[in-house]
C-alpha cells in the first residue's frame, strides 16, 4: 500500500475523531461531572449506564459506535477496504487513549464493533449474535466483550478477509483484551459484577 499525504491526513483525523470520547463529553455536558471519577474510572458505555442511567449509557454507546463506524466506512469508500480497517483501528486507539482527555478513555469494545460493522458486515452479524448469547448466559459485558474479541480475527479470516483485515482484527482483539486486563483479574477472582441494563448505580463496571 503506497501512502500519500491524504492517507496520512486520514490517519491523523481518525485518531482525533476517536479521541472525542462520548463518555467524558456527555458526563461533563449533562451532569457537569467526569465519568472517570465514578465506578471503575472508565469512560465507557457500561460505566455511564451504571453511573447516570440508561439514557446516558446508551447515548455514550451510540456516539462512540457512530464515530468509529463513519471513520471506517468513509475511508473504506475513499481509499479501499484495507485502509478502512487501518483507519478504524486508529480510531479505536484514539477512543482508548484520547488526546483531549489525558489519554484516559474507554476500553474500545463499542468502537471495535463499529469498525467491524463498517468493514465486514458478516463478521459483525456473527459477533452481535455471540454478544447477545454470552450476555444472556453471564450477564456480564466484559466477558461477552472478551469472548467476541477472541473470536474476531478467526471470523474475519473465515469470511475471506484480506491479510491486512485479519491482522487489524487480531490487533484490535489484543487491544480489547489489554484494555480489559483489570476485568480479567476480577473475572478470575470471581468478583466481576453483572450488568443490569435498567439499574443506575455507582460500582465497579465492565467497560
Amino acid at each position: 500500500m503506497h501512502l500519500t499525504v491524504y492517507h496520512v491526513i486520514s490517519l491523523i483525523a481518525a485518531y482525533l475523531i476517536g479521541s472525542l470520547n462520548m463518555g467524558v463529553i456527555l458526563s461533563k455536558a449533562i451532569a457537569h461531572d467526569d465519568i472517570r471519577t465514578h465506578g471503575s474510572g472508565n469512560a465507557g458505555a457500561t460505566n455511564a449506564l451504571r453511573t447516570y442511567g440508561p439514557k446516558v449509557g446508551f447515548s455514550v454507546f451510540a456516539g462512540d459506535f457512530l464515530k468509529c463506524f463513519l471513520v471506517a466506512l468513509i475511508t473504506s469508500h475513499v481509499f479501499g477496504r484495507d485502509f478502512g480497517w487501518i483507519c478504524g483501528l486508529v480510531c479505536v486507539l484514539g477512543h482508548i487513549f484520547p488526546l483531549y482527555f489525558g489519554f484516559k478513555g474507554g476500553k474500545g469494545a463499542a468502537a471495535t464493533a463499529a469498525l467491524i460493522a463498517a468493514c465486514d458486515i458478516k463478521t459483525f452479524i456473527v459477533i452481535a449474535i455471540m454478544l447477545l448469547i454470552t450476555f444472556f448466559i453471564w450477564r456480564t459485558v466484559s466477558i461477552s466483550s472478551l469472548i467476541c474479541a477472541a473470536a474476531l480475527p478467526f471470523l474475519v479470516l473465515f469470511f475471506g478477509g484480506s491479510p491486512i483485515a485479519v491482522t487489524v482484527a487480531f490487533l484490535a482483539a489484543v487491544v480489547v483484551w489489554w484494555s480489559h486486563r483489570e476485568n480479567i483479574k476480577r473475572i478470575l477472582a470471581g468478583e466481576e459484577p453483572k450488568t443490569n441494563l435498567r439499574r443506575k448505580k455507582e460500582e465497579k463496571t465492565d467497560e
